[in-house]
């Protein structure tokens, strides 16, 4: 996955506008990424992988764009570009 799969993934997940979604982004720093939306993000990562993210140790308590995308690139699921 690149990371622009990665971002536009979360977009949808969460139903924002493109513009709300940065790398920077962390849990609870806009309305819709609150614990609900951290489990839809989640999922819908999940799904997209065949369910490669759900193996990556400790996914589910990362709250930031930039941590879960590490972890991706780490688990060889993100392309690091």
């Amino acid at each position: 996955m690149e990371k622009n799969d990665f971002i536009n993934a979360v977009i949808s997940a969460l139903e924002v506008e493109p513009n709300v979604v940065t790398m920077d982004l962390k849990i609870d720093d806009i309305p819709e990424w609150d614990s609900l939306g951290h489990l839809t993000i989640l999922s819908y990562l999940d799904e997209l992988t065949n369910g490669k993210a759900a193996e990556i140790n400790g996914i589910g308590s990362m709250e930031s764009l930039n941590e879960i995308w590490h972890a991706f690139v780490e688990a060889g699921i993100g392309l690091d570009s």
